[in-house]
């Protein structure tokens, strides 16, 4: 593999691929063993000590140019979107193969990309559905449901889920299935329905900032976020039709399943395992 020489000079072997993404700052280190020095002892120590004080150097100035959270050790966004451009320039210029890099798909990193990317991977949406479905298409939302809205619907009830799946199944003709996700959102609108017996102003009423709102139905909500740039709208305490917890997502790109790779050069894809 052809290499840039960004070593220091007295250890040529530390040495880094062309083309390959750093997020972890210049150059990115391939980790090849150093020659056995001649002298043993101290030398070897010396050797190992200069390894261990660039990769610190390294990650120090990934630190200052905001490609390395110090608390996680974990690439930032930024690191992330970097690495990603490196990898295209890589392949637009013939030094990097496509797909030659690969993602880390074991749980946590998969969460940690998750989390960069902006998923609240501490919460879990069940969408049923008939079908295999790669993605979920906003052009093909409330084809199932009239009471719903337009949008993608999800609830944070897996039996409530189940019942949409199988009415799902029925009328689509496939097998009901229950798609698990965590979903992203960067301009979201949380709409409350408190239980407030007390307070008959408020009790039952959809509340938005602690302001009743004149919402008649999951139209309504919809069609106030849309107007106010809302990607997501999430109601805790249910809606107008539905007691359990939901979202309603309004802009593709917001959805992933909990078992996607979390790819951040597909960030903005619709497909579920991205």
């Amino acid at each position: 593999m052809p290499t840039n020489q960004l070593a220091p000079p007295d250890m040529p072997w530390l040495t880094a691929p062309v083309g390959r993404p750093n997020i972890l700052g210049p150059p990115l280190l391939n980790y090849a063993a150093p020659p056995a020095p001649d002298a043993p002892g101290a030398a070897v120590a010396q050797t190992y000590q200069d390894v261990s004080d660039y990769i610190s150097r390294q990650r120090a100035e990934s630190v200052r140019q905001g490609l390395l959270d110090p608390d996680t050790g974990l690439p930032t966004q930024k690191g992330l979107v970097d690495a990603a451009r490196a990898t295209a320039e890589g392949v637009m210029m013939g030094t990097t193969a496509p797909g030659s890099v690969k993602l880390s798909m074991d749980a946590a990193s998969r969460l940690a990309r998750a989390r960069q990317q902006g998923f609240d991977v501490g919460t879990t949406w069940y969408h049923g559905t008939g079908g295999e479905h790669p993605e979920l298409d906003l052009a093909q939302a409330g084809r199932i449901s009239s009471g719903d809205a337009p949008g993608l619907w999800f609830t944070g009830d897996i039996g409530y889920a189940n019942e949409y799946a199988q009415n799902a199944g029925h009328i689509m003709m496939g097998e009901p299935r229950i798609i698990q996700t965590h979903i992203r959102a960067d301009n979201p609108l949380t709409v409350n329905f408190p239980d407030a017996p007390h307070d008959p102003t408020i009790d039952g009423k959809p509340v938005v900032n602690g302001k009743v709102m004149d919402f008649e139905n999951n139209s309504d909500i919809v069609a106030y976020a849309k107007r106010n740039g809302h990607d997501v709208v999430f109601m805790p305490d249910g809606n107008f039709s539905e007691a359990t917890a939901a979202a309603a997502v309004l802009k593709h790109g917001r959805v992933r399943s909990t078992d996607a790779a979390f790819d951040p050069d597909k960030a903005d894809s619709n497909n579920l395992a991205h």
